[in-house]
């Protein structure tokens, strides 16, 4: 963000908005644990031996939830 602007004060969604509220870190280890329950099921399926048609979907969306964790991790919580 551009250090002349104060970074908003509300959340661009309803998770950056719970995030930033009372109970962010509640907010937070739920939204992790759905997260990696998610990507639990999606390495089952990957280790389970895919169709070949599947296989890059279902790699693609590993990929996602993993960058989405990350980003989860790092976000801040008030």
């Amino acid at each position: 963000m551009d250090a002349d602007r104060p970074e908003p004060s509300f959340g661009m969604t309803d998770l950056e908005e719970a995030l930033r509220g009372p109970s962010g870190g509640e907010v937070r280890r739920a939204s992790l644990a759905r997260l990696d329950a998610a990507l639990d099921r999606v390495e089952v399926q990957l280790r389970a031996g895919l169709d070949p048609r599947h296989r890059a979907p279902t790699q693609s969306l590993r990929a996602a939830l993993v960058t989405a964790r990350d980003l989860l991790a790092a976000a801040p919580t008030d």
